[in-house]
């Protein structure tokens, strides 16, 4: 881990954390994540793994949902993340 981290995270800590990732889709979390050198994903691609694992049949209605529950992806990464499972925006 950087020098960054060593007041504000102990040794232990951080090798512990090493292998971890965090589920955050907010930007400044992102950012403090990096600086901790802990990798991240987010909502979209904890759906895209759940899809490609088989724990959800499709990721459009996952999505949607989601969306329409006031969640903001841009539309072309919506529509990218689809694509990367087999899935087109319109499918019914």
């Amino acid at each position: 881990m950087g020098s960054r981290t060593r007041g504000v995270v102990g040794p232990g800590r951080r090798s512990r954390l090493a292998g971890c990732e965090a589920i955050v889709d907010d930007l400044e979390a992102r950012r403090c994540a990096a600086s901790l050198e802990i990798s991240t994903t987010g909502t979209l691609g904890v759906i895209l793994r759940a899809r490609k694992a088989g724990l959800v049949p499709e990721a459009r209605p996952v999505l949607q949902a989601l969306l329409q529950q006031g969640l903001y992806l841009a539309p072309s990464l919506v529509v990218d993340a689809l694509d990367l499972v087999g899935e087109s925006p319109d499918d019914d």
